[in-house]
């Protein structure tokens, strides 16, 4: 008897080595992570840059010679808007990596309080198999000193493995209940920042449709209207005057330069550029995504000169670059709204207006076909449409003349020039 009960006892102590040896639960992770708290602070920023702009919006509103400078406020507002919606999207989904992760921890821990459970039901048949075991009886039975001490020590060990057992198990359940009440409240966290994201939408919506119908209320006033117009023709011609004289510095510098390395290498044949040679026009890529009708051609367009050509295109659509090269001006012009203008070689460049935002800025190199911008109604527009202008040697050209690989692909709306 005495013989079978120590057996027993020593498969019980094995038993108990084998769990102890477990991996502790890691069961900790922050109710946010720290870039929630930075794009909340951004967030934070911007929408006190919006309740700016609406004061200003509001003194100047029935100052009809600041018609350019309010539209401007209302383009720079939906701006502020649309960062304030990318950065409250970034934070739900970082609320849902950060739920993710303590869901799949629950997981995990259940699945080890689970294991760590079954092995102490083991402990416990394997307790009953061995009989009502009389630890009293057992010490007194050792047939020397040294075996009386073996017999105490291996009850003092599956003591020890028993309280052991039931304090893990306990401190397991509690931390996993822990993890879910964390999971519960950034749930509820993520809810209000959802709940924000409507209301920023509902804003930037109604600040759209303001934009596009600022200069149809204007026009109620034909005399508001012309100075408006009068205004906007100035301020176009202006910047255009000064985009062709920067374009025409770029294009000679180029020619020099492409003079100097000629005469270097004594080969004044050589080609350069993106897949044209100088004096072979250059095929673009079309630069807005998936739209292909042309509502306003270059020249002569309903009475007056037009310089470039219009794509019309929803709200936030991409922009691409036409071809590669450098992006000279990426900035905001009451005009053109914000607009980016990219040299490229052999004295070619091309101009994107009216954007709702910017993905460039000057001095960038970008690829043809990288995104740039996207489409918007920002500065002198009617409308959410890209306005497209393509320059060789500094003067205006034919845009759709790069595009003639694709003539039967585009449309010229009824309504073009």
């Amino acid at each position: 008897m005495k013989k079978r009960v120590l057996k027993s006892i020593s498969a019980l102590l094995l038993l108990a080595v084998t769990a102890a040896s477990a991996s502790p639960l890691v069961m900790h992770l922050s109710a946010a992570s720290s870039s929630v708290s930075e794009w909340e602070r951004q967030r934070q920023e911007l929408q006190s840059k919006i309740d700016e702009y609406n004061k200003s919006i509001e003194t100047a509103k029935n100052d009809i010679d600041g018609a350019l400078e309010r539209k401007a406020q209302i383009d720079e507002q939906i701006d502020l808007i649309t960062e304030k919606i990318a950065s409250t999207n970034a934070i739900i989904d970082q609320y849902d990596s950060d739920i993710q992760k303590i869901n799949s921890r629950i997981v995990d821990m259940d699945s080890e309080i689970d294991t760590k459970y079954e092995r102490f039901e083991s402990w416990l048949r394997m307790m009953q198999l061995s009989g009502d075991v009389n630890y009293l009886e057992m010490v007194l039975s050792a047939d020397s000193f040294v075996s009386f001490l073996e017999t105490v020590d291996r009850m003092g060990t599956l003591i020890k493995y028993q309280n052991t057992v039931m304090e893990d198990l306990r401190a397991d359940v509690n931390a996993a209940s822990e993890q879910r009440d964390e999971a519960d409240t950034l749930r509820a966290e993520q809810l209000e920042v959802k709940q924000q994201l409507e209301s920023d939408n509902a804003q930037l919506t109604a600040l759209q449709k303001k934009s596009e119908n600022y200069i149809t209320e204007l026009k109620k006033n034909q005399a508001q209207y012309e100075r408006y117009l009068a205004d906007a023709e100035a301020a176009d011609e202006k910047l255009g005057n000064e985009i062709e004289a920067e374009l025409s510095r770029i294009a000679a510098e180029q020619a020099r330069k492409a003079a100097e390395e000629a005469a270097r290498n004594n080969n004044s044949g050589s080609t350069t550029g993106s897949g044209a040679t100088s004096g072979e026009r250059p095929s673009y890529q079309w630069p807005v995504e998936g739209k292909y009708v042309v509502s306003s051609n270059f020249g002569i367009c309903r009475g007056s000169y037009h310089r470039g050509i219009d794509i019309p295109a929803p709200f936030g659509t991409n922009i691409y670059a036409a071809d590669s090269g450098t992006v000279a001006e990426a900035t905001y012009h009451v005009s053109f709204g914000n607009y980016v203008l990219i040299t490229h070689e052999n004295g070619y460049a091309t101009l994107y207006a009216h954007c709702s935002s910017l993905l460039v800025k000057p001095g960038d190199t970008v690829e043809k076909g990288q995104t740039i911008a996207l489409v918007g109604n920002t500065g002198n527009s009617y409308g959410c449409h890209l306005h497209f202008e393509t320059y060789s040697g500094g003067s205006l050209v034919e845009p759709l003349d790069f595009f003639a690989y694709m003539k039967d692909k585009y449309v010229i709306s009824i309504y073009g020039g």
